[in-house]
């Protein structure tokens, strides 16, 4: 591999971090949103059946290097920060 191959490669990460950026700030503000419409409704914030709908559905769709139970335990994370932000929109 020579070396503007590399740069190229990591310009290439680079891009797509950007992108993952933007669109985990995108789920984040819809998060939120559905923070107020649960608070609205009196709804718990925590929805174990619908994290669990999604972990499978990672599963089902996922057909890339990046290991599944990998994929799944990174959205576990997010799982738990949207729970921080659906709360925090309360305050909004």
């Amino acid at each position: 591999m020579t070396a503007d191959r590399l740069r190229q490669l990591r310009r290439e990460i680079d891009t797509i971090d950007r992108e993952l950026i933007g669109l985990l700030n995108q789920r984040a503000r819809v998060v939120r949103e559905v923070g107020k419409e649960k608070k609205a409704a009196g709804t718990a914030y925590t929805d174990s059946l619908r994290e669990k709908e999604i972990l499978n559905r990672i599963a089902e769709e996922n057909r890339g290097p990046f290991p599944t139970a990998s994929l799944q335990k990174l959205f576990g994370e997010i799982f738990e920060i949207s729970k921080h932000l659906e709360k925090k929109s309360d305050s909004d």
